[in-house]
């Protein structure tokens, strides 16, 4: 493997191998990107600084990164006040129960509650669900004052 990676690649390679996931070049600029980012971004930002820094890029290579690596949980996934995907890089160390609140395009707020984490966990075993050691990120189903028609 290189040992000649930018401290964002170092970075992205580490929390790959974490998750048990295969370090690709797409997933590690991907999440070298987000890093770069000072909040959450949609994945066409994302395609543009590609764009910028390689010369070429696949806007599906981009997607398919960011769902493999959101599903993982190495990056936090909220949606914006338009319903839209928008994604960020987990900044410093989690929260020491590593539960995030992410609400709708804003930066996630860490919930820093072992009781919490513990609460969840307990709920997620009942089902059959390891949670591991993954960060849990928590997002309102549909963002906030938006009425049900009827």
């Amino acid at each position: 493997m290189r040992t000649d990676l930018s401290p964002p690649a170092e970075l992205a390679v580490d929390a790959l191998k974490r998750a048990r996931l295969r370090v690709t070049a797409a997933r590690v600029d991907v999440f070298a990107a987000l890093q770069g980012q000072p909040g959450f971004v949609r994945p066409e930002v994302l395609f543009r600084i590609w764009v910028k820094d390689k010369g070429h890029a696949n806007i599906s290579t981009i997607y398919r990164s960011l769902t493999d690596l959101s599903k993982a949980g190495v990056i936090l996934r909220a949606r914006d006040t338009q319903g839209r995907s928008v994604f960020a890089a987990p900044r410093d160390d989690p929260a020491e129960s590593g539960v995030f609140l992410c609400l709708h395009g804003q930066a996630p707020i860490p919930l820093q509650d072992a009781a919490l984490r513990a609460y969840i966990e307990q709920a997620a075993q009942a089902a059959g669900i390891d949670l591991g050691e993954a960060p849990l990120h928590i997002s309102p189903a549909r963002p906030a004052g938006h009425r049900r028609n009827g």
